[in-house]
């Protein structure tokens, strides 16, 4: 079936075969494999710059980089859609003549010089729906790429970047949180115990005070990648963990206007009966009770395989003039001496959410126990607690375009007395939410805004 409203202004990808970012040398020997389902077909080079990793421990005359990455293909493939998800859609649902010489979806091993691992590249994109079909290409033989092995490599990027395929059925320009988020959530859903996943969730754990809509400027980074925690996170809280599948869906357009993705996201956790901020706050209690602080309060199965979160500030006392930003959350650990503890804010806030969690056994750090106590931003006492150490979060715990600009404070009452603003030459409360991303807010991590360079590639996995 041919879609409607194809984009015939704009060029199609080169494949590695006709040039491009990533291409074969002339003196490249490019031959096919076809994995035995007749649904992935891989080229590569036998010989030359971009010769594929020659081992063949089967001696059936075809490298196991490329049997490998064939099966792995098909194979992911046929998981995704057994959770529902559609596949990459094809070249000739746009038009096209088959690029690769077949039906198949097309993978090309080619030698990134180190500069990533893995791509998905758009051949053609419609206007309404904005959907696109492409082709993959993944390193050809993983030299110096960190993992331990190639096949190691394969299941990494293989179902991570064929996931982009996925997106690009639904919805191509997706924000690079959304995208690379989603993209690391479906390598858990390839392999639970996915070690890259754990990893790139340390990315995110390493910055939750930057809203979770907002990823940093420039490529994408580990914190993008990480943001599959939130997803995944939320797979527990709607017990669907293949959720995304209806996020996905309520982000395909009836226009050329692309739907605000925040919002989506809200209504479909509301349709399972999940409100965005219980659901944060609890995110927030997750996070913190990571690595050496997991195995007392609430948290992941693989809690101790990621974090910690690091303290915006330590002591026996708190005093932080801090700007909140929306979705995102503040930690501060307190050495309390024992007695009261009391809670200062310059000027009420009550869109802001706190909670106190101590340490288990009264140990200065460690596993921490679930909340004792949780409050908005008003100034009050928190109550007698005994000596020993204590976390402390703060939250804006809503989606808005400002931040909260407030001066807070958390320590025996005396050390709270005087909590009051510290002229920093800020004069506003609060602001926007820009942090270091221009413009959209990082909402080029799937095909650039008005789809202006869809011929080249649509995301690419970095080396970190």
């Amino acid at each position: 079936m041919i879609l409607p409203l194809l984009l015939s202004s704009l060029a199609l990808a080169e494949r590695p075969t006709a040039g491009g970012l990533w291409s074969y040398e002339s003196s490249d020997v490019v031959v096919h494999y076809d994995e035995p389902s007749g649904r992935v077909r891989v080229h590569y080079s036998e010989s030359g710059p971009n010769h594929a990793a020659d081992r063949d421990s089967d001696g059936s005359g075809i490298p196991d980089i490329v049997e490998d990455t064939g099966r792995i293909a098909a194979e992911s493939l046929a998981l995704f859609e057994e959770l529902g998800f559609r596949p990459p859609l094809p070249e000739s649902d746009f038009g096209l003549e088959v690029l690769g010489g077949s039906p198949a979806f097309d993978f090309y091993l080619v030698d990134f010089g180190g500069g990533s691992d893995g791509s998905f590249n758009v051949d053609a994109c419609l206007e309404v729906p904005r959907v696109c079909a492409g082709h993959m290409l993944v390193e050809n033989d993983f030299s110096g790429s960190g993992y331990s092995s190639v096949t190691l490599g394969l299941e990494t990027v293989v179902p991570h970047e064929l996931f982009h395929g996925i997106q690009a059925a639904y919805e191509a320009e997706l924000p690079v949180w959304l995208s690379e988020g989603s993209a690391t959530w479906a390598e858990r859903r390839w392999d639970a115990g996915s070690n890259d996943y754990m990893r790139l969730c340390d990315g995110y754990l390493e910055d939750t005070q930057r809203p979770i809509f907002k990823a940093p400027g420039g490529p994408a980074t580990s914190w993008a990648y990480g943001t599959g925690i939130w997803l995944d996170f939320l797979g527990t809280e709607t017990g669907d963990e293949v959720w995304v599948i209806d996020l996905l869906s309520a982000l395909e357009r009836d226009s050329a206007d692309p739907v605000d993705v925040v919002p989506a996201m809200t209504q479909v956790m509301e349709d399972y009966g999940v409100e965005l901020g219980p659901a944060w706050r609890k995110f927030s209690e997750w996070n913190l009770a990571t690595e050496d602080r997991h195995g007392v309060a609430e948290s992941y199965a693989y809690a101790k395989r990621v974090g910690p979160v690091e303290p915006e500030g330590e002591g026996e006392s708190v005093r932080d003039d801090q700007r909140f930003q929306p979705l995102a959350t503040t930690y501060w650990r307190l050495d309390h001496p024992g007695g009261e503890l009391a809670f200062a804010i310059e000027v009420p806030t009550p869109e802001l959410a706190f909670a106190l969690h101590p340490v288990d056994g009264g140990l200065e750090d460690g596993p921490v126990q679930d909340a004792v106590m949780s409050w908005r931003g008003e100034t009050q006492s928190l109550g007698e607690f005994p000596a020993g150490g204590y976390w402390v979060w703060g939250a804006y715990d809503a989606y808005a375009d400002a931040s909260i600009k407030v001066l807070v404070c958390v320590g025996t009452p005396d050390a709270v007395a005087d909590c009051e603003a510290v002229d920093t030459g800020d004069t506003g409360d609060t602001g926007d939410t820009d942090l270091d991303d221009p413009g959209c807010g990082g909402c080029g991590g799937g095909v650039p805004s008005g789809l202006a360079w869809v011929g080249v590639l649509l995301l690419w996995r970095r080396r970190e």
